[in-house]
């Protein structure tokens, strides 16, 4: 049978509130938590997502290749 593929791939979609100090120290925590668990974690803003989302969909099947190929 083929081996299973586990894509370990964390997908933020962040608000105005992300760039509050605080907020981003917990998003650096929780990043730092997530990456150490093998986590990739992959940060697009709002307006990203909202004004061009064919590149944000580009950078997601980037992402998922490289953890694909991260895993061999």
């Amino acid at each position: 049978g083929k081996a299973a593929h586990r894509v370990k791939l964390v997908v933020e979609i962040d608000g105005s509130i992300h760039s509050n100090e605080d907020v981003k120290k917990k998003d650096a925590q929780k990043e730092n938590d997530l990456n150490g668990n093998g986590y990739t974690v992959i940060r697009f803003s709002n307006n990203e997502v909202m004004a061009n989302v064919s590149l944000v969909v580009e950078k997601l099947k980037l992402a998922i290749t490289n953890c694909l190929n991260n895993n061999y």
